[in-house]
C-alpha cells in the first residue's frame, strides 16, 4: 500500500479493466475514491529502470507470499 501510495497521482482513474498490450503492464491501485490506473514498459519495469519498478517488485513479493502461505495450508513444503 505504501509503494502503491507514492503512484496516486500519477495513476489515472478508471472504470474499464482491459488488459495491457504485449510488452506492457498495467497496475490497477484500488483506493478509498475509486480505481485508479497507471502503465509501463514490462522490460523496463523488470530490469528496474521504470518508474514503476518498485509496484512490480511490491507485486511479486505479495505474489511470493501468496504461494509460500498457500503451500503451507496444503502441507508441502515452500
Amino acid at each position: 500500500m505504501k509503494v502503491a501510495e507514492k503512484h496516486y497521482d500519477e495513476a489515472t482513474s478508471t472504470k474499464d479493466y482491459p488488459y495491457p498490450e504485449a510488452g506492457r503492464v498495467r497496475f490497477y491501485l484500488v483506493c478509498y475514491d475509486g480505481v485508479r490506473t497507471i502503465e509501463a514498459d514490462l522490460e523496463s519495469v523488470k530490469d528496474g529502470t521504470d518508474k514503476c519498478s518498485d509496484l512490480y517488485i511490491a507485486g511479486q513479493s505479495v505474489i511470493t507470499e501468496l504461494r509460500l502461505t498457500t503451500q503451507k495450508l496444503k502441507g508441502g513444503k515452500p
